[in-house]
């Protein structure tokens, strides 16, 4: 199936695709985008329960889906002065398991892992 789908690619004309994708993304025929957004759900592990609306088919189309509104406790940024990144929607570095990650061990190695600089920004500039 991948390699029929890279294939694909090359046969179609970007444009065609892009578009052809972006008609389906804003589709409301509501078996296919709730069958489009159940997969995605399914396939990248969405955790519903952080929306302000879990309920997959309540969104319009998958562009509403994928702009959803997450409850305000959902993803917390920190306040800690000492915080070494915040993390995009959806993007997650897993730890191991047993890491408490308010500790300073769970910061360092989270450092290790994106291999960020300690010094703030300002310093390098």
């Amino acid at each position: 199936m991948k390699i029929a789908f890279i294939i694909l690619q090359y046969l179609v004309p970007q444009h065609l695709l892009s578009r052809l994708v972006g008609k389906l993304a804003e589709t409301d025929i509501p078996w296919l985008k709730d069958l489009l957004i159940s997969r995605f759900i399914k396939q990248y592990r969405v955790n519903m329960d952080e929306a302000k609306d879990p309920d997959p088919r309540h969104y319009a189309n998958f562009n509403a889906f994928f702009t959803r509104a997450l409850k305000s406790d959902a993803r917390p940024i920190c306040e800690d002065a000492d915080a070494i990144a915040l993390s995009p929607p959806g993007f997650g570095v897993p730890a191991p398991s047993g890491f408490d990650c308010s500790t300073t061990a769970y910061r360092d190695w989270l450092a290790s892992q994106l291999e960020l600089f300690r010094d703030p920004v300002e310093d390098f500039f």
